[in-house]
């Protein structure tokens, strides 16, 4: 699969990853890489490597991907530490304009506490590394004196330890312009990925969201959906491999900004009709499976408060005959012997919606993820960390 926007979140069993972060998300923005030779890193370099060597390896990156090892192999000064530069396109670009900068790095032997990224005259961001994969986004300014050749550089943070044996690894740059808040309705542009719009699906099975009714983006927090209540949703069209009857987990961050109380039901975060996860009327996180011996509904206990980010996750366990909710990486509600196979339908996933009809979802979505087994305690949590700072919790 491709790599999720984020970090090193649980990907076996992931059959749907939708994520408004990821820069490959929306095919209606820009999605020109302007660093032309993402697969092997070392082909973008022109920087000094004194004091350093580089390392490319094909795999053990993100999701199994290919990265780039540099090991500092001498103590210099600061003042003649390393560096490393990457070139990209300038093809183009205009003066001024905002390029979106997304890799991921992660120091391995947790001798390096951060790296500075400068655009190369003025600072752009600094990233505080750690063991794990992690995804990082920052905003720089194409110009200044370098327009012929333009290039952004790494440097050690100022506040790492100058010894032999650092290491750091960086994987999966992209180099983009990105609009905000566009409208994605039909007569502006398409509204489906293969049409100039679109929610692209990271697991490269195809389940691709069309985004409906003028379903807008936000980049707080790298970047939500928001949807008005009204009729807005997003549709990925049938698949059997969201056709899941046995075990499955719904997860998706969620900041609601109003509680729907009106026409029967909640606000919808996922449905296949046959299972759904909305949000109660009362605020709580609702499931639904039918064909169970105990369909719905399963309601949990923890209120969702609004205008506030929270995860939330849904999971059927039919080895051991379970249902549970959870908020924030920790176990809300578990339901105990319920049997049966989901039921089988040939219908689309809708997000924000009961497949566009009702139960209308008032707020924004960051993203969605299904998978086609029940994630563990453990692993729930380890999804919630991942992605929690991204959120202000």
């Amino acid at each position: 699969m491709a790599a999720t926007a984020g970090p090193d979140i649980v990907d076996n069993g992931l059959v749907l990853a939708l994520d408004a972060a990821d820069q490959n998300s929306f095919r209606g923005e820009a999605t020109t890489n302007y660093y032309t030779t993402p697969e092997t890193l070392t082909s973008g370099r022109t920087g000094t490597s004194s004091g350093g060597n580089y390392t490319d390896f094909t795999t053990g990156g993100p999701n199994n991907g290919r990265f780039t090892r540099w090991v500092r192999d001498t103590a210099l000064s600061r003042n003649n530490d390393w560096d490393w530069e990457i070139n990209y396109s300038n093809t183009g670009l205009s003066v001024g304009q905002t390029l979106n900068v997304s890799f991921y790095a992660r120091c391995p032997n947790g001798t390096l506490s951060s790296i500075v990224l400068r655009n190369p005259d003025a600072q752009g961001g600094t990233f505080n590394l750690d063991t794990t994969w992690r995804r990082f986004n920052v905003n720089l300014t194409y110009g200044g004196d370098y327009t012929s050749t333009p290039f952004f550089r790494f440097n050690r943070g100022h506040s790492a330890a100058y010894v032999n044996g650092a290491t750091y690894d960086l994987a999966n740059i992209q180099i983009e312009t990105k609009s905000y808040a566009t409208t994605f309705t039909t007569g502006t542009r398409g509204t489906t990925v293969a049409t100039g719009g679109g929610w692209a699906d990271l697991t490269m099975t195809g389940n691709n969201g069309e985004l409906i009714n003028g379903v807008r983006e936000s980049s707080d927090n790298l970047g939500s959906l928001s949807f008005d209540g009204t009729n807005d949703r997003v549709e990925c069209a049938h698949n059997s491999t969201l056709n899941i009857t046995s075990s499955i987990t719904m997860e998706s961050w969620i900041y609601p900004t109003a509680y729907k109380t009106t026409g029967g039901g909640g606000g919808m975060i996922i449905t296949k009709l046959s299972y759904y996860m909305e949000l109660a009327g009362s605020g709580v996180v609702r499931l639904y499976f039918y064909g169970l011996s105990s369909e719905g509904y399963h309601n949990g206990t923890v209120n969702v408060p609004l205008n506030t980010w929270s995860h939330i996750v849904g999971v059927r366990d039919q080895i051991n005959n379970l249902v549970r909710i959870y908020v924030n990486g920790s176990l809300d509600r578990e339901i105990s012997s319920i049997t049966g196979n989901i039921s089988s339908n040939t219908t689309a996933v809708t997000i924000g919606s009961y497949s566009g009809s009702s139960y209308e979802y008032t707020g924004r979505i960051a993203n969605t993820k299904i998978y086609n087994r029940a994630l563990t305690a453990t692993e729930v949590q380890k999804n919630f960390n991942e992605t929690r700072s991204r959120f202000g919790i």
